[in-house]
């Protein structure tokens, strides 16, 4: 387990999971990040690696606070959880954001924008052949307006 920088303990931070299939085993990746202000700087740290046969909302989530126990972090600091758009993350009455949030009102939900975008790409292979141009344009000026970095679209214009 990684050890988390100082800066962490005294401000609020957000937190990101995914999970990942390794044969018959869930591993879940427990980032964190927070902004200091007076620094300027922003940390992004790995956690954990969470192993979870479950795969529940409820398991999550008390892993989740588990992990940020044992790292000194407390649940109510949460600015905002992200994950993978899976109903197990974001449900809207059993989910691990609904159980986080739970425990803190202010907690908001920060969906992956990269697997929004993979998603609709799968998606825009299965259609005949278009005017491929046209719709990356289309929808880089549609997530653009939720400011998203540019760096998913690097290459694109």
């Amino acid at each position: 387990m990684l050890q988390v920088i100082g800066a962490l303990h005294s401000h609020p931070f957000s937190i990101a999971t995914n999970a990942s299939n390794k044969g018959y085993r869930k591993i879940y990746s427990l980032m964190v990040q927070d902004f200091d202000a007076k620094t300027g700087t922003l940390h992004r740290k790995l956690l954990d690696f969470i192993e979870d046969h479950k795969e529940d909302a409820e398991s999550i989530a008390n892993n989740i606070k588990s992990v940020l126990e044992r790292n000194g972090l407390n649940v109510k600091d949460i600015t905002s959880y992200c994950a993978d758009n899976a109903p197990v993350n974001f449900g809207r009455h059993n989910s691990v954001f609904t159980k986080l949030r739970a425990d803190n009102q202010n907690t908001v939900l920060s969906r992956c924008y990269a697997h929004i975008i993979h998603n609709t790409t799968k998606k825009f292979c299965d259609v005949p052949p278009i005017d491929a141009e046209n719709i990356v344009t289309k929808v880089y000026g549609h997530f653009s307006i939720m400011r998203i970095e540019a760096q998913c679209f690097d290459g694109v214009r």
